[in-house]
C-alpha cells in the first residue's frame, strides 16, 4: 500500500501523458493505453507485478475520464455544419455547441493542472533529497512536455475556430446579437484554456 500512496501523483502523470496529444481517440482507448503506460513505469519504480497491476487498475479509469476529445468534437461539428456554412442560424448553433465543448476543455485542463502540480511537487521534493534519478527525472520531463504540447494543441483549435467566426461575423450585414453573445463566450472560455495551459507549462520549468 505504500507504494500506491508514493506513486499514484506520477503514474496519473503518465496516464495523462499517454493521452495528451491524442486526437479523435475514444476515453476507452486512452484508458487501456494509459494503463500500459502505468505498468510501465511502476515496474520501472521496482513495484511488483501484483502492485503494478492494482495501480494500472486505480489510475486507468482516470485517464480514460480525462482524454481529450476536443479536436474530435470539432470535426464532428464541421462534418454537421457542411453544406450550412453560411446559414446564420446554423452557425450560432454549432458556436453554442463548440462553447459546450470548449467548457468540456477548460474542465479537463483544470484536472490535469490539479494532478500535474501534485507530481511535480513529489517530484521536486524527491529531487531536493536526492531520490530520483536521471533516468526518473528525464522520464518526467517528457511526460510533462507531452501534456504541455497536448493542451496546446487543443489551445490552437480553439483559437482557429474563433479566428473563424469572426470571421463570419464580419461578412454579416445586419445585426447578428446571438452570434455576438456565443463569439465573446468562446473568446472568454479560449482565456480561460490559455491561461491553464500556461499553468500546465509553469510546471514543466520546476524541474
Amino acid at each position: 500500500m505504500k507504494l500506491h500512496k508514493c506513486l499514484v501523483p506520477a503514474l496519473l502523470t503518465a496516464v495523462l501523458a499517454a493521452c495528451a496529444t491524442a486526437q479523435g481517440t475514444s476515453g476507452v482507448e486512452c484508458g487501456v493505453g494509459g494503463a500500459l503506460a502505468t505498468v510501465a513505469l511502476c515496474k520501472a519504480f521496482g513495484g511488483s507485478d501484483k502492485h503494478c497491476a492494482e495501480l494500472a487498475i486505480l489510475v486507468g479509469g482516470a485517464g480514460g475520464a480525462l482524454c481529450y476529445s476536443y479536436a474530435q468534437n470539432i470535426q464532428q461539428r464541421r462534418a454537421a455544419l457542411a453544406g450550412k456554412e453560411n446559414d446564420l442560424d446554423a452557425r450560432i448553433a454549432y458556436l453554442h455547441g463548440l462553447n459546450h465543448d470548449t467548457e468540456e476543455l477548460n474542465r479537463q485542463l483544470a484536472e490535469r493542472v490539479k494532478v500535474i502540480t501534485a507530481s511535480t511537487d513529489d517530484a521536486v521534493a524527491a529531487l531536493r533529497k536526492g531520490q530520483t534519478s536521471q533516468a526518473q527525472l528525464a522520464e518526467q520531463r517528457r511526460q510533462l512536455d507531452a501534456q504541455v504540447s497536448g493542451a496546446q494543441t487543443q489551445v490552437a483549435a480553439a483559437q482557429q475556430e474563433l479566428q473563424s467566426a469572426q470571421a463570419f461575423r464580419a461578412r454579416q450585414p445586419a445585426p447578428a446579437p446571438a452570434l455576438d453573445s456565443e463569439i465573446a463566450r468562446l473568446e472568454g472560455l479560449l482565456a480561460d484554456a490559455q491561461r491553464k495551459t500556461t499553468a500546465l507549462a509553469a510546471q514543466r520549468q520546476r524541474i
